[in-house]
């Protein structure tokens, strides 16, 4: 009997204690929210709706309210593409460029981004801009280039500020500059290795090397890169940014390269709204964090071409990293 009493009283004790003890809060209620939405606009992308088909897409390339998944993303702006969704084809079109999701073809990227840039899709002229300016999938054609870019930035594509002058300045360069290429044979022969590899890092692409996602040519004694638009989350905001790389010093086999990444765009982790990539429709503005036109702390790295297709650098003169091209 009395033990009876003394377990009771311990277990009222042990009940006070826990309604006592502070309990946790739900954790990552903007992620319930963001698979609600998820399942919201499904159900609209199954019933045909174009926006919500694009919007779907987006999200299983972004990894918001489901599984990050490439290959469904490109599923999905391929039906809203089918029928001339401009934004949809816009970002098919970049995929395309890429390889990412779906097998590398300029050809189809072409045509797609061509139709959105049509219909007035700044991202898609930027993309079309820099392939123009690149030879990839045309003649290079700066000129051409110049001509999307100053669209894409008139049509407020942030990534396309800068890009005329800059392009305008190397035609000036060129039609002053004589044809003589630098006489050291090792730097030719770093240099052009180094713009044939398509680098990778553990599978990812480089943005500050040549890649899938970067886009690099030689200017003089250096080499410029910049980017595609890419994206990474804080958990508070969902960060668009891209890269911009200086690849100088070629002496021998070894090379340096400084690099920055550019805020294009931020979007609160809580927002539920439609997201459109890159266009007006996403734009929204923020009191705090990140904000855009920032650019992060500039990034140096000491690097050695070991190989064909190896490059090791160390990075902030105390991380190794290694690159390897297909």
């Amino acid at each position: 009997m009395r033990r009876s009493l003394i377990m009771r009283l311990l277990s009222l004790s042990l009940l006070g204690f826990s309604l006592m003890t502070p309990q946790p809060a739900l954790a990552n209620s903007s992620d319930w929210l963001q698979v609600k939405r998820f399942k919201e606009v499904l159900k609209e992308a199954e019933k045909g709706k174009l926006q919500a088909m694009y919007e779907v897409g987006l999200k299983y390339e972004r990894g918001r309210g489901t599984g990050r998944n490439i290959q469904k993303a490109a599923e999905w702006y391929g039906k809203a593409a089918e029928a001339n969704h401009a934004l949809s084809m816009a970002r098919l079109g970049i995929l395309y460029v890429e390889g990412n999701g779906v097998d590398r073809n300029l050809n189809k990227a072409i045509k797609l981004l061509s139709k959105a840039a049509e219909q007035d899709i700044a991202s898609a002229r930027y993309q079309l801009a820099n392939m123009h300016e690149l030879g990839m999938g045309f003649d290079k054609d700066l000129k051409q280039a110049i001509r999307l870019y100053r669209q894409a930035a008139n049509g407020g594509y942030y990534p396309a500020q800068g890009k005329v002058e800059e392009l305008s300045a190397l035609i000036g360069q060129n039609k002053r500059r004589s044809a003589a290429v630098s006489k050291r044979q090792p730097q030719q022969d770093i240099t052009a290795a180094i713009l044939k590899g398509n680098w990778q890092r553990s599978g990812r692409y480089s943005g500050y090397l040549p890649s899938n996602i970067s886009r690099c040519r030689k200017q003089g004694k250096i080499i410029k890169c910049i980017s595609t638009p890419q994206e990474r989350s804080t958990g508070a905001q969902i960060i668009t940014y891209n890269t911009e790389a200086t690849l100088s010093n070629f002496n021998g086999k070894q090379f340096h390269i400084s690099y920055v990444n550019n805020v294009l765009e931020v979007e609160q982790q809580e927002s539920t709204q439609i997201e459109v990539y890159g266009e007006e429709e996403s734009r929204t503005s923020t009191s705090g964090g990140i904000q855009p036109g920032q650019k992060s702390a500039p990034h140096k790295l000491e690097c050695t071409l070991e190989s064909r297709d190896t490059i090791t650098c160390v990075k902030d003169q105390y991380r190794k990293v290694s690159f390897t091209t297909q």
